[in-house]
């Protein structure tokens, strides 16, 4: 195993000083910050819209976020010997938002107001085209299904809280 994730990072330009694995890949400290390399199942066209979104982001000012490395050959991913692909992304210390905090779920509400307001500049036809068109239409109709079950549960329900009433109007 970890010959695989040596192979991954010998095609990158930073210099590994520790490393710890965490559920589903490596958490890795660099010469160039915190880093995670996982393998990943993701269409290269996906790969490529995700990174065109998070690099529109750091340039609207959103800084904190898992974006991706490059490798020496300025590719997104790395494939291995083993034929999986590998990404490596940028990774900052932090913890969850504790709903029961009000001050956290305060601070989770501004970060996702400024990260709103950062994705108002993405021209959306151009980036929905390196994801597939209809990749993008299928998985929209996958969610709007899942909704659906959602609301029907919740319809079903003999007792809802504060919240399953709002989300039902």
């Amino acid at each position: 195993m970890e010959d695989r994730y040596n192979e991954i990072l010998s095609q990158y330009d930073f210099e590994v000083t520790a490393r710890s694995r965490i559920r589903g890949g490596i958490m890795i400290e660099t010469d160039a910050g915190c880093k995670i390399v996982k393998e990943t199942k993701t269409s290269a066209g996906r790969l490529v819209w995700e990174h065109k979104v998070k690099s529109h982001l750091k340039e609207e000012g959103f800084g904190y976020i898992d974006s991706f490395c490059l490798n020496r050959d300025n590719n997104i991913s790395s494939i291995g010997t083993n034929g999986q692909r590998y990404v490596v992304r940028d990774w900052y210390p932090g913890s969850e938002c504790d709903i029961h905090n009000v001050k956290d779920v305060y601070a989770a509400s501004v970060n996702m107001a400024v990260l709103h307001n950062c994705l108002k500049g993405i021209p959306p036809y151009e980036y929905s085209m390196c994801a597939g068109a209809q990749d993008i239409v299928t998985t929209l109709k996958k969610h709007n299904k899942e909704l659906g079950h959602i609301r029907n549960y919740l319809r079903a329900k003999k007792y809802k809280n504060e919240y399953e009433m709002a989300l039902l109007r």
